[in-house]
């Protein structure tokens, strides 16, 4: 089995490539996290510009998995940034020597970005990236070309572009790795590449056209001292007319100074007019702060008749609850009365039906002593006024039931008057009530009111205070304008002093 780490988008075929972001990879894998293979299960492993990109910490304990899943004769091939060579290219200030592919802007964006860009956490040279792999595992360490490996299997793996970048290639066994046209000997610290390399050609040729650029930047050195020359005397005309150019600028200094005068006398009336904004809006804050008074005033005295009304409407209340009382006390009298009525009307009837029952059987005893004698005549007429009498009881006894009903039928009349009378209460105070409710409307929005005047008359004291302090950074600022021009034209004066001193010294 054959191990590519940090494949990226390419992919060995054979080679189990694996990375922790690639979709691509045929497992996705921390490398930093261990490696889920066998002891002694892995034939070769390839990490080209991985090592670089985890910490040192994190190289010797993936080394050491390496080492672990590393058959006694396998090998490991890693490429990797030098960091001497970029110290060397620092130096040399050589930034343009990665192409298209890395343009720093300078030598020390150079340094900077190749320690730190594109994820590097530890960048090595020779002596340490072998130490490392030494220390993990690996007594036979030796560098090797570009696309050049004495194993088959590795040779002509690396997709990246040559930039005299490390390649090294160790085994956990003690035998020669073949032979090598730059090997890092046992105990040695240094490493070589190889004799015959395009990059040296290409920097041969570099160093050569530098040494005439060199050449071209002599002889315009020369002419720049030339035109120098000629400069100075350009300079000590320009002084000269200086002379003239400063006396002309006192004289625009002095209609400068009668500018400011001029400007101060409108600041003072910009003054003047700002005072009389205070004024009036002082008057405005007075005239508000009278009629919010007068607010607060009718606003109390709402509120005092509210109260009052609300004492009215208490009273009210209770003289109706009393009323209410009372006619409830009366009903109920009236209801008892109702019902003794109907008790006494209805034993009227009883006896009202006893009466004619009575009757009925006085009357069948009368028909039947017609029948059996007529000699009882005189006891008939005596029953005859019996039942008149009888017919007279019932009758009054009837008068007295309707005399009744009448009774009952005012005081139902008389409750009815009184419920109505109750409703049209209850009305008045529902009314009265909903009054109310009107009038703490109407004190809530006059209330709102008196805030959004307030916070006016703030927002109008903030402009006012905004115009003052403008005014006052341009008082300033025309102030700082004529020290500058007095500062220039005392220094333009020293300055033609010192040129007519060094004339007449001349």
């Amino acid at each position: 089995m054959k191990l590519h780490l940090g494949c990226g988008d390419v992919l060995l075929a054979g080679w189990v490539n694996i990375d922790i972001e690639s979709d691509l990879a045929d497992a996705k894998l921390d490398i930093t996290s261990g490696l889920p293979y066998e002891d002694g299960s892995v034939s070769h492993i390839f990490a080209e510009h991985v090592i670089e990109h985890v910490t040192l910490e994190q190289a010797r304990s993936l080394l050491a998995e390496c080492r672990r899943v590393l058959s006694p004769n396998g090998v490991i091939r890693i490429s990797t940034p030098d960091l001497r060579w970029l110290a060397h290219v620092y130096i040399s200030g050589l930034t343009h020597l990665w192409g298209d592919s890395w343009q720093p802007e300078s030598p020390c964006k150079l340094i900077n970005e190749g320690m730190r860009s594109w994820g590097h956490q530890f960048l090595y040279d020779a002596d340490e990236l072998v130490a490392l792999l030494r220390a993990s595992g690996f007594p036979t360490v030796k560098s090797q070309n570009w696309h050049v490996s004495d194993h088959s299997e590795l040779n002509g793996l690396e997709s990246r572009p040559y930039h005299n970048d490390l390649i090294f290639e160790a085994s956990p066994s003690d035998e020669d790795l073949g032979s090598k046209t730059s090997s890092v000997e046992e105990g040695g610290s240094g490493y070589s590449v190889p004799s015959i390399s395009p990059l040296l050609v290409e920097q041969a040729s570099v160093i050569e056209s530098m040494r005439l650029e060199l050449e071209e930047s002599r002889g315009e050195l020369g002419r720049l001292q030339r035109l120098l020359a000629g400069a100075d005397a350009e300079r000590q005309g320009i002084e000269e007319r200086n002379a003239g150019v400063v006396r002309d600028l006192s004289g625009s200094l002095e209609d400068r100074e009668r500018h400011i005068v001029g400007l101060e006398a409108g600041m003072e009336d910009r003054r003047r007019h700002i005072e009389g904004l205070e004024a009036a809006v002082r008057e405005l804050e007075e005239g508000r702060r009278i009629d919010l008074e007068a607010m607060r005033f009718q606003r109390e005295a709402s509120q005092a008749a509210l109260l009052q009304q609300s004492a009215e409407y208490s009273t009210l209340l209770a003289g109706l609850d009393s009323s209410l009382r009372a006619v409830t006390t009366a009903l109920s009298e009236r209801d008892a009365e109702v019902r003794n009525l109907n008790v006494a009307a209805k034993e009227a009837d009883k006896q009202v039906l006893s009466q004619q029952v009575t009757l009925a059987s006085k009357v069948q005893e009368l028909e039947h002593l017609l029948l059996e004698s007529g000699t009882q005549q005189s006891r008939i007429a005596s029953l005859e006024e019996e039942l008149k009498s009888a017919r007279a009881n019932a009758e009054e006894l009837q008068c007295a039931l309707d005399r009744s009903r009448e009774a009952v039928a005012e005081t139902k009349e008389s409750f009815d008057r009184e419920r109505a009378r109750c409703t049209s209460l209850e009305a008045r105070v529902q009314s009265a009530l909903l009054e109310n409710d009107k009038k703490d409307k109407l004190l809530a929005r006059l209330t709102m009111e008196l805030d959004e005047q307030k916070v006016a008359m703030q927002k109008k004291s903030e402009e006012i205070e905004s115009v003052s302090s403008a005014l006052s950074d341009a008082e300033l600022h025309l102030n700082e304008l004529g020290r500058s021009w007095v500062g220039r034209l005392i220094s333009r004066s020293a300055r033609n002093r010192l040129i007519n001193s060094r004339e007449r010294q001349r």
